[in-house]
């Protein structure tokens, strides 16, 4: 029996499939890159002073490795390995053990192995350009319902907020709407007006800053960039509880109502 769960996912494919559970065709010999990946440090030199200065530092990529070994016909099983883990192209993978459930996408970078073999076993490398495991639930807090969530993950990661304005006003409803997180001092705010039936999306997740919001009457999302207020940051959650609030310049906060969206992340399993 194994002491964890290993399931794959990708667009062949419907739901999560279990690999762990499929003692009859294959089994998981080893899994390596489960651990922290290793950091990037970058240091200088300070004349004749010993040692170095710290300059920055950052996590590189993760590279999943999976050892398998198929079982019973070993042709069908190989090539149903090839058809879960297809060379160049994306999947995911989700680790679920006594007190985490993980996801991570990445890239099918090599599935190696020889045929003449006997037993047979195969290597398939997977690169995962952002090293974070995510996760496998998110929460949404809905304001000004609720205010509050926690952050119980390795990191101090950004969130997902989605804002519906919903006003009787036939004219411009919502005015200078600002977002802060009590926990942390910071916020996010745009000298924008909004109106009835306006939805405005923002993301302050690492790799995928974004802010636009979406008209029934404009074809496409208007850019909010232009529009942040000064001071403004890409909002990040701090470790423990985070709390949210939101105003506006014209007492017109009836009007929002704002959902923010979190996911832990984790440097490992």
């Amino acid at each position: 029996m194994y002491a964890y769960k290993l399931y794959v996912y990708n667009e062949r494919f419907v739901g999560w499939y279990d690999l762990t559970q499929q003692n009859e065709w294959f089994s998981i010999l080893r899994v390596d890159g489960l651990n922290p990946p290793a950091a990037n440090i970058n240091t200088s030199t300070g004349g004749t002073l010993d040692g170095t200065f710290f300059n920055s530092a950052r996590l590189g990529q993760r590279n999943i490795v999976i050892t398998i070994m198929p079982h019973g016909d070993i042709e069908v099983n190989r090539q149903k390995l090839y058809n879960l883990f297809p060379v160049n192209r994306e999947i995911q993978l989700r680790f679920k053990n006594g007190n985490r459930d993980v996801k991570i996408t990445g890239y099918v970078e090599s599935f190696e192995g020889s045929l003449c073999d006997f037993p047979q076993t195969f290597t398939i490398s997977v690169i995962c350009p952002r090293p974070f495991f995510e996760d496998h639930t998110t929460t949404t807090i809905t304001l000004p319902d609720e205010s509050a969530f926690r952050n119980d993950g390795d990191i101090k990661n950004g969130v997902i907020m989605r804002i519906n304005i919903s006003s009787s006003l036939s004219h411009e409803a919502v005015r200078d709407l600002k977002i802060t997180n009590y926990s942390t001092g910071e916020y996010i705010g745009f000298t924008a007006g909004f109106i009835h039936d306006d939805t405005i999306v923002i993301s302050t997740i690492a790799g995928e800053l974004m802010a636009e919001v979406r008209r029934s009457s404009l074809p496409n999302p208007v850019n909010l960039l232009r529009n942040l207020s000064d001071g403004s940051t890409w909002l990040k959650t701090k470790f423990g509880e985070n709390a949210f609030t939101f105003t506006t310049s014209n007492s017109t906060e009836q009007y929002v109502n704002l959902q923010i969206s979190h996911t832990n992340q984790f440097i490992g399993v």
